[in-house]
């Protein structure tokens, strides 16, 4: 009898201590700002890489619109060189002619892989693809 008073003591003592609830709550609030945190900059390289893709079709495209008799082999190694911070031996480019009555037309894509680099979040690879289409004018 004498014991559960004392336990029930040191149980209403215990609730009324504030002691460490600052640690109980940076340690139920620190995955979340991580998560956020760590997604923010995934979403920036993400928006980033895709960026860059735009840019290497679309400086694809001003060169072959500049240089009308380019090959597509000359314009897919143009385009992996306009490409600054990615793997080009990773990215594929496309390089599709088409006409539209007398006008011709080039269309440049160029796709890559995306993987994220979140720690502890499996997420499969992305692909990331930029597309420009020019008029070739002779």
């Amino acid at each position: 009898m004498m014991q559960r008073r004392i336990m029930g003591r040191d149980l209403i003592r215990l609730c009324r201590e504030s002691g460490g609830t600052a640690a109980v709550e940076f340690a139920l609030v620190l995955p979340i700002m991580l998560t956020i945190i760590l997604g923010g900059f995934e979403f920036g390289r993400v928006y980033w890489a895709r960026h860059t893709l735009q840019y290497a079709a679309e400086e694809t495209g001003r060169y072959a619109m500049a240089h009308t008799t380019a090959t597509a082999t000359q314009l897919t190694s143009y385009a992996k060189t306009n490409m600054p911070g990615l793997d080009p031996a990773a990215a594929t480019v496309a390089v599709t002619p088409d006409s539209v009555g007398s006008t011709s037309y080039i269309t440049i894509t160029v796709t890559a892989p995306f993987d994220f680099v979140i720690p502890f979040v499996d997420l499969s690879p992305l692909t990331l693809t930029g597309t420009t289409r020019v008029p070739l004018l002779s």
